[in-house]
């Protein structure tokens, strides 16, 4: 039992027994507390929910993980591990989301007025060091 599942009641018991429905249900509850007031979370409390979640959401079910990948890619201060680890899903339609929002090399962006983006090729790598 992690520490952050220990402050919940039963909790442990639903990440090591629980369906994945219920884990999902879980999981949106936890979520919906965190979108409350996600841009003024302190970093502590965001990685709490980080805890909380990493164990809940990988074994819900599809369209719960569909739902909060799509929800936590859109947000700066997203909890980190779970993100990352949505990001990794077999599923596209879980990983598509958070790989879209993620602001990759691959996405096209618009520099604001004045600034310009890195080149797309970049500086060139050589197993020695940089060229």
């Amino acid at each position: 039992m992690t520490v952050a599942t220990s402050l919940i009641p039963g909790l442990d018991d639903i990440v090591k027994r629980g369906d994945p429905r219920r884990r999902g249900e879980i999981a949106h509850a936890i979520s919906h507390l965190f979108f409350q007031d996600a841009e003024n979370l302190r970093p502590d409390l965001v990685a709490l929910f980080d805890n909380l979640l990493i164990d809940l959401v990988p074994h819900a079910e599809l369209a719960s993980r569909v739902d909060l990948a799509e929800r936590f890619s859109r947000l700066n201060n997203a909890p980190r591990r779970l993100v990352s680890q949505l990001a990794r899903e077999n599923e596209i339609a879980v990983a598509g989301p958070v790989l879209r929002h993620s602001g990759g090399p691959w996405e096209r962006r618009q520099a604001p007025q004045g600034a310009t983006l890195p080149s797309q090729n970049g500086p060139k790598f050589h197993a020695c060091g940089a060229a």
